[in-house]
C-alpha cells in the first residue's frame, strides 16, 4: 500500500496554502475539521502536499470514480487501521467516504494517532458529486497525473521599455537546503520569449533580476513564470520609472491561481486618476471573463488559454460613463491571475487580485499628520449586504474608544444608526476613506474590522504634496512565520510589526544576505497584547547588518507585518509574506 502514498492531490499547480475556512467546523469529540466540498476542493488545488484518503471499500473507490490521485484506504476492512503510518504525520490529510460518517470515523482515529492536520469532507463523495466537482475511475487515471508537480510563482505583469522598468526577486524559504528555480518569460500570447533562465539559490538565499538587463528581448516580455520543485519560495515584483525613479510600485508574486471570482477592489478613473489590470489565464483552456462593476456595469471579453491582458479601465469602460465606479468582480476567472495598478502625476501603487476574502481585515499602520495620510478600504464583493466593526489601538496596544455614528452608508432607502464603530456595508459596496471616515479617535496607530459577510479591502499610505503613494492588500496578512523581502540599497526601509491577539508574544528577526546561509543578524522584538512596533531594520537589531537584503521573522503566535522601502520620490510597500 505504501507505493499508493506518491499519488499526492495536486489537482493545479500552484504553491502554498493560505486560505481562510471560514464556514469549517472543527469537531468537539475529536481533533479534525469538517471541510465543506467546495472547501476540500480549494484546499487539494491550493496546496500540493495535501493527501487524499478514501476509505470506502475498493469496488466503491474504482469503479463509481473517487477524487484525482486520492488514494484508498478502506474503513471497513481495517485497512486504514492497518496502514495509517505510512501517511506522513506532517501532512494535511482529508478522509472522504460515502455520505462523511466513515471518514469521521477515520478522521478522529488518525487524530487520536497524533495527526495534527486532519479533515473530513462533510456529506463525503455524494456531496462532491452533487457539487459537480471533479471524479475519475481507475481505469481512466494516469498514475503519471499524480507525482509532485513542479512549484510555480507568476509575475503577472512586466513592463520593460524606455518608460518602465521591472525588477523581480526570489527568495528561498528553507534555512537547510539549497534548489534550482527556472524563470521562463513569455510575451502576451503565451508563446515563450527566449531560453530558460536558471538560478541556484542556496540555503535562505535570494537573487534579485532587473527584466531588461537580465533576460533578452525585454519588450516583449508581458508575464515570467518561475518553476522549482520546492514549495517554499516567495517573491515580489516591482515596477518603476526607467528614466529617473520618480515613483515606483511593489507587489507580491502571485503562489496561487483563483478558483472564485476575482475582486477589483479600487478603480480610481476621474479626476486624473488612472487604474490598469493585468490578467494571465494560467490554464490550457480560454476563459470567457465578465466584469461587473459597481455600478452595474457589466463588459465581457475572451482570455485565451496562456494569454495575457493589459487593461487600461477607462479605456473599456468607455464610452459608459465612469461616473461612480470604483471597484469591480471578475467572474469566470478559475486559474486566472493578476494585478492591478493605480496612480495620479506621480503618485503609483499596485495590489493583487485576489479571489480570497475573510471576515477579518487588519489595517496594521494609520497616521493622519501634515506629511503623511492612510486610507483604509474594505469591499463586499458578495451579493449580500453585511454589518462591519472596526476596533481602534494606540501604538502602545490600548485599545481606543470609538465615538458614536449615525451610518451614512446605510440601506438604499434610510439611515441606520449603530453602534459606535460600525457601519453597514451593501452588496458589492465599496467603503473607503481616512481616519476621519472611518470615525478613528486621535492616536490610532491600528485597526482591526470584523464582517459579517466575507470582504476584502487594501490600505493605501500616501503624502499631502500628491507625490508619494504606496499600498498593499489586507487579505491574509497574519502569520507566525514569513519574509520582507527588500531591505532597501540606495534609501530607507521602514518595518512594522502588530501583535493582533490579547497576550504577549515574541518576534524573532533575521537578517539573510542574497548569498543566504547563516543570517547577518538575529533579534528578538517582544510585543505587548495589541501593540504595534515600527522602526527601520538599523534599530530593531543591535548588530550591524553588513550586506543584508531581506528579513526572515518568525512568531510565537500570528503577528502581521509589513514593510515600505523609500528612495527619494518613490515609495512602496510589501506585506510580510508567509
Amino acid at each position: 500500500m505504501s507505493g499508493k502514498l506518491k499519488f499526492i492531490s495536486a489537482l493545479f499547480f500552484v504553491l502554498s496554502f493560505v486560505l481562510m475556512f471560514s464556514a469549517a467546523r472543527v469537531t468537539s469529540a475529536a481533533s479534525f475539521t469538517i471541510l465543506s466540498p467546495a472547501e476540500a476542493r480549494a484546499m487539494i488545488s491550493r496546496n500540493p502536499d495535501v493527501i487524499v484518503v478514501d476509505v470506502r471499500s475498493n469496488i466503491d473507490y474504482c469503479y463509481y470514480g473517487h477524487i484525482p490521485c486520492a488514494i484508498n484506504l478502506s474503513w471497513n476492512s481495517g485497512e486504514y487501521e492497518r496502514e495509517y503510518q505510512q501517511l506522513p504525520v506532517d501532512a494535511p490529510i482529508i478522509n472522504v467516504c460515502e455520505h462523511g460518517s466513515r471518514g469521521a470515523s477515520a478522521s478522529a482515529f488518525l487524530s487520536s494517532r497524533g495527526y495534527t492536520e486532519v479533515y473530513n469532507i462533510s456529506g463525503g463523495m455524494t456531496a462532491w458529486n452533487s457539487a459537480g466537482y471533479e471524479k475519475i475511475t481507475c481505469a481512466d487515471e494516469n498514475p503519471d497525473d499524480c507525482q509532485p508537480r513542479e512549484k510555480l510563482l507568476y509575475y503577472p505583469h512586466i513592463a520593460s521599455d524606455k518608460l518602465w522598468e521591472t525588477e523581480i526577486a526570489v527568495v528561498n524559504l528553507d534555512p537547510e537546503n539549497g534548489i534550482s528555480v527556472n524563470f521562463q518569460a513569455y510575451d502576451k500570447n503565451g508563446t515563450p520569449v527566449g531560453t530558460t533562465r536558471t538560478v541556484k539559490l542556496a540555503p535562505a538565499g535570494r537573487r534579485e533580476l532587473i527584466v531588461g538587463r537580465d533576460f533578452s528581448r525585454p519588450e516583449d516580455i508581458s508575464y515570467i513564470i518561475l518553476d522549482s520543485q520546492s514549495a517554499k519560495l516567495a517573491g515580489y515584483l516591482k515596477f518603476f520609472n526607467a528614466s529617473g525613479g520618480i515613483f515606483r510600485a511593489a507587489i507580491p508574486a502571485v503562489a496561487e491561481t483563483s478558483l472564485q471570482p476575482l475582486s477589483i477592489s479600487q478603480i480610481a478613473v476621474d479626476d486624473g486618476w488612472w487604474t490598469g489590470i493585468a490578467l494571465l489565464n494560467t490554464t490550457a483552456s480560454d476563459r470567457n471573463l465578465t466584469i461587473t462593476f459597481n455600478t452595474g456595469l457589466v463588459i465581457s471579453f475572451n482570455l485565451a488559454a496562456g494569454a495575457y491582458k493589459s487593461i487600461n479601465l477607462a479605456d473599456l469602460i468607455s464610452p459608459a460613463p465612469t461616473t461612480g465606479i470604483n471597484s469591480a468582480v471578475i467572474e469566470g476567472a478559475e486559474g486566472v491571475v493578476g494585478l492591478e495598478i493605480f496612480g495620479c502625476g506621480n503618485q503609483l501603487a499596485g495590489i493583487t487580485l485576489k479571489d480570497t476574502t475573510e471576515t477579518t481585515l487588519y489595517y496594521p499602520y494609520i497616521t493622519d499628520d501634515p506629511r503623511w495620510w492612510t486610507g483604509m478600504a474594505v469591499f463586499n464583493p458578495g451579493k449580500t449586504g453585511g454589518v462591519f466593526a472596526i476596533k481602534a489601538y494606540a501604538a502602545d496596544g490600548t485599545e481606543l474608544e470609538i465615538p458614536s455614528h449615525t451610518s451614512v452608508s446605510g440601506p438604499r432607502d434610510r439611515q441606520l444608526s449603530f453602534d459606535p464603530g460600525t457601519f453597514f456595508i451593501r452588496d458589492r459596496e465599496q467603503f473607503i476613506g481616512t481616519l476621519e471616515k472611518f470615525d478613528l479617535p486621535a492616536g490610532t496607530a491600528w485597526m482591526s474590522l470584523t464582517c459579517s459577510v466575507p470582504v476584502t479591502g487594501f490600505e493605501l499610505f500616501g503624502t499631502s504634496d500628491g507625490k508619494q503613494l504606496a499600498g498593499y492588500t489586507s487579505v491574509a496578512l497574519e502569520g507566525t512565520s514569513g519574509v520582507l523581502e527588500k531591505l532597501e540599497d540606495q534609501g530607507w526601509t521602514g518595518i512594522a510589526l502588530v501583535n493582533t491577539a490579547a497576550k504577549p508574544i515574541a518576534v524573532t528577526l533575521k537578517a539573510y544576505a542574497n548569498s543566504g546561509g547563516d543570517p547577518v543578524a538575529t533579534t528578538t522584538v517582544p510585543l505587548n497584547p495589541h501593540e504595534r512596533v515600527v522602526k527601520t531594520p538599523e534599530k530593531l537589531f543591535s548588530a550591524d547588518l553588513g550586506d543584508s537584503t531581506y528579513i526572515g521573522f518568525t512568531a510565537t503566535a500570528p503577528v502581521v507585518a509589513f514593510q515600505l522601502n523609500g528612495s527619494g520620490m518613490a515609495l512602496d510597500a510589501l506585506p510580510g509574506s508567509h
